[in-house]
């Protein structure tokens, strides 16, 4: 592989079959599905990555991630894809907006609202530490 960090819990590898040059994979290694699953750190690697192919190749990035098979995940294990973009690249994330009722946005928006109750909050922050971790 190409490992371009590796830790106790994660590895980035360029992808062999990349969508880019520079398509960067970033796997745990404990065996996961979802991206719920993971600390926040797993972000935190994927942002210091975006921001290392900035410095060095100088471009922008897409982050791709399928949670389940129905939004493409080609095998049940959590990878996060950062994927250079290069003008005239030809790679299309692109989707066609479907049009929505507002009823239809409202339903769905008192389905899928929360809130986070302050010891619920503090739970999460004593759990995903705020280190940040620098690469290499």
């Amino acid at each position: 592989s190409y490992k371009i960090y590796e830790d106790n819990d994660l590895i980035a590898v360029l992808d062999i079959n990349p969508a880019s040059l520079g398509h960067v994979l970033v796997i745990p290694k404990m065996h996961l599905k979802y991206s719920y699953e993971f600390s926040s750190k797993i972000f935190e690697i994927s942002n210091l990555i975006v921001k290392r192919i900035k410095e060095v190749l100088g471009y922008d990035t897409n982050i791709f991630i399928a949670n389940g098979l129905n939004a493409g995940q080609k095998v049940e294990h959590l990878v996060i894809n950062i994927i250079p973009r290069y003008p005239e690249d030809n790679i299309n994330l692109v989707w066609q907006p479907k049009p929505t009722s507002e009823k239809e946005l409202n339903e769905l928006t008192n389905k899928l609202k929360f809130e986070i109750k302050k010891q619920e909050f503090k739970k999460l922050e004593e759990r995903q530490p705020r280190k940040i971790v620098r690469l290499p």
